[in-house]
């Protein structure tokens, strides 16, 4: 995330950012299929390898497929204590939508509110992503 400095007396300055658009990470944004079987290896689960698979592989960054990394965390944290445990969505409490959501309700462009429910019903839009934007954090 682009991180803005207030003031140049800050303690933080002279940052780079590597953004998800920036190709060179692409595999460091999540776990890769290689990490997820060497984790699962090392516990011992690796009959979970296609549970895992199919619950929280499907990001794409660049050309490179990850896994949701905190989910994987979560999820091979309970299955190395009890193998029967289901998946489950474990991302789902780690955010607040507000900010999406007043972004929708404010929203008088009827363009927006389509796209939304485009990307609700599963299907993919295309957006030029300006690199030197920042936003507020509204509290």
């Amino acid at each position: 995330m682009r991180i803005s400095k207030e003031s140049i007396f800050t303690g933080l300055n002279n940052l780079k950012v590597l953004s998800i658009t920036d190709e060179r990470f692409d595999e460091h944004f999540g776990f890769t299929d290689t990490e997820v079987k060497e984790t699962l290896k090392y516990y011992d689960r690796e009959e979970h390898e296609e549970e895992i698979k199919n619950w929280y592989d499907g990001y794409r960054f660049g050309d490179t497929e990850v896994y949701c990394p905190w989910d994987v965390l979560n999820h091979i944290d309970r299955i190395k204590d009890k193998p029967s445990v289901l998946p489950e969505n474990y991302w789902i409490n780690t955010s607040d939508n507000d900010a999406v959501r007043k972004f929708v309700q404010m929203s008088g462009n009827v363009t927006i509110k389509r796209e939304i429910e485009h990307l609700l019903a599963g299907e993919a839009i295309i957006k030029e992503i300006h690199q030197e934007l920042t936003y507020l954090k509204v509290i």
